[in-house]
């Protein structure tokens, strides 16, 4: 275990993630997202199972945006790509590791893909008031998506090349698009 962390933390030390201006501006607009979403978790009424998966919709983005404004100044990320590059270093299978890769984007990928499902589902008889959130939270799991193929190296030379401007845009358009859901799904269920 000692050389477990021994390996970790001499290739990944606990720092910001991201210190310049647009990474703590991503930061905050991540924060405000899940401070919304929060909002519209208290204000959706449960007077129905379409409302009371709303209410679902909205916790579980206010909890994933609060993740992503975490890992984004802390970078855990990394940490993990160096744990599991000195666990496939102490077991003697760092040779097979694109093979994990790959399976643990696809593990990412289907989680993301059954959750879209999810809500798809779960809102379908509110697609035509829900569909603004909905294009933030897929803005969002592009994000996430497009970030793990390009930790795992997936990515970089087979389908976008080293444009992180791409990861940028849909990192950016997310939470602005939620902020925007949200504060419209506040007004309307506004008491008078």
């Amino acid at each position: 275990m000692n050389v477990f962390w021994t390996c970790i933390t001499d290739t990944w030390t606990p720092t910001i993630g991201d210190p310049d201006l647009l990474g703590w501006a991503t930061t905050l607009l991540y924060l405000a997202a899940a401070y919304l979403s929060f909002r519209c978790v208290r204000t959706a009424r449960l007077s129905s199972s379409e409302r009371r998966f709303e209410r679902y919709f909205w916790a579980s983005t206010a909890v994933l945006l609060a993740l992503l404004a975490v890992n984004k100044q802390l970078d855990l990320q990394t940490f993990v790509t160096s744990a599991g590059r000195c666990v496939a270093q102490g077991q003697g299978w760092y040779g097979l590791r694109r093979g994990v890769q790959l399976a643990f984007a696809l593990v990412i990928a289907g989680m993301l893909g059954f959750w879209v499902v999810w809500i798809l589902i779960g809102l379908r008889h509110a697609m035509s008031r829900m569909w603004l959130e909905l294009l933030g939270i897929i803005a969002v799991f592009a994000f996430v998506l497009l970030r793990v193929l390009r930790f795992l190296h997936v990515y970089h030379t087979h389908l976008l090349g080293n444009n992180a401007w791409v990861e940028r845009i849909f990192e950016l358009t997310g939470p602005i698009i939620l902020i925007v859901a949200a504060q419209r799904f506040l007004g309307r269920h506004r008491k008078p």
